[in-house]
């Protein structure tokens, strides 16, 4: 069958960028390739050469977006976390390339999601019941639990 494919000008940045990504795992590249593109389909496939920090702040205020259970399509944190992620991985790589020696350098650093994303890194937010580590039985009342 054939297929109408369109090449856009950042198919060959994207090239260049899965020399970089052999040295991940497959399904790994293929993720973060699925991330750049959701970026690039945001942007209505925009070169990449020409990002703004509007460009970058405007998707990542649509990924905190999709987090809410009312969004278009709700995200999990943890996905929209990893898109991050893989974003700013990406501009990161990006910013050194030729054709990209001019973008602003703070891309990847817009991609920093509020802390409210992030996980909790104190047992204080864990029930104490469930730190105990005992068996039902022996815990009183607990909400976590029972």
């Amino acid at each position: 069958p054939e297929f109408d494919v369109v090449p856009n000008s950042n198919d060959r940045l994207i090239h260049d960028w899965l020399k970089l990504a052999g040295q991940w795992d497959e399904k790994t590249v293929l993720v973060k390739l699925a991330s750049i593109r959701m970026f690039e389909a945001f942007l209505g496939r925009k070169s990449f050469s020409y990002l703004t920090e509007g460009d970058v702040t405007a998707y990542r205020d649509d990924l905190k977006a999709s987090v809410h259970p009312d969004a278009d399509v709700p995200l999990s944190v943890a996905t929209v976390l990893h898109r991050a992620s893989h974003l700013r991985g990406f501009l990161a790589w990006l910013l050194n390339q030729k054709a990209c020696t001019a973008l602003p350098r703070s891309l990847p650093d817009l991609l920093q999601l509020p802390k409210k994303f992030h996980a909790p890194t104190s047992t204080s937010v864990i029930p104490m019941c469930l730190v105990l580590l005992r068996p039902k039985s022996c815990l009183p009342e607990c909400p976590a639990i029972h």
